[in-house]
């Protein structure tokens, strides 16, 4: 199913006009997922399951051959251009594409794993917030590692994205003003943001309390998979982003 949401969300946003091709990702209006790191998960499984491939009227410039004898080529795959490699023996080609774009009702077996993907799409859209508030407030790039990661995922728990949102916010701020009260570097103020965080998060929960929502900002924009999933597949809207991750809203 996930792999289908991956395709499906790839063809909503990417699909050319007469359903021929997949536009290069990088020209895209729309990200297609909230991180480059989450992108590249996304395309490295399609390609690895075989349901898309190169397509033929792809720019040569973007193909290089590195073996000729053998067939080896390397290519750029934000650039170049994609074909869906997905027959049906009941459908022809457009209609097998709306059939993926406008997939049908969950069903019970899909229930848990559509639930995982809802977190893991909260992982990520914490990730690439929590990343913009250090460089647009600290002016760091801050690279996420193994803590942070772990710390965001457990946030996911008990909080919706944009609540996270606002904790982060806090956190980043008061690594701010630490950093001008006790004249620390800027790396040593951006470590202190997310330990600031889980113990904010912590304390929230240990008090019940009712944190405020934060909206999105124009700089981390909804992606065309946040999209697809929360408005075709679980049907939920802006409450994919307002809401703690929970399978009831799902079933």
């Amino acid at each position: 199913m996930t792999d289908k949401i991956y395709l499906g969300a790839l063809l909503r946003e990417g699909i050319s006009e007469d359903y021929n091709y997949i536009k290069p990702i990088e020209s895209f209006i729309n990200p297609l997922t909230p991180t480059y790191e989450f992108r590249s998960e996304i395309i490295d499984r399609l390609i690895d399951i075989e349901a898309i491939v190169i397509h033929p009227s792809t720019d040569s410039e973007f193909i290089e051959i590195v073996d000729y004898d053998n067939g080896n080529y390397r290519y750029f795959p934000y650039k170049v251009k994609w074909a869906v490699n997905v027959k049906s023996e009941d459908l022809k080609k457009v209609p097998l594409v709306e059939s993926i774009i406008n997939p049908p009702e969950l069903t019970n077996e899909n229930f848990e794993e559509a639930f995982l993907l809802w977190r893991k799409i909260a992982l990520y859209e914490s990730i690439e917030y929590f990343e913009h508030s250090a460089n647009n407030i600290l002016g760091i790039d801050y690279k996420v590692g193994d803590k942070t990661r772990t710390v965001l995922n457990d946030l996911t728990n008990d909080y919706s994205v944009s609540q996270i949102y606002g904790i982060l916010y806090k956190a980043t701020n008061n690594a701010l003003r630490f950093q001008a009260e006790k004249g620390v570097s800027t790396k040593h103020a951006a470590n202190t943001i997310i330990g600031n965080a889980q113990s904010f998060g912590e304390r929230a929960k240990i008090n019940k309390w009712d944190l405020q929502k934060y909206n999105r900002i124009k700089d981390c924009p909804q992606s065309a998979l946040s999209r697809f999933f929360f408005e075709r597949i679980i049907k939920i809207g802006f409450d994919g982003f307002n809401e703690v991750p929970n399978i009831k809203m799902i079933k």
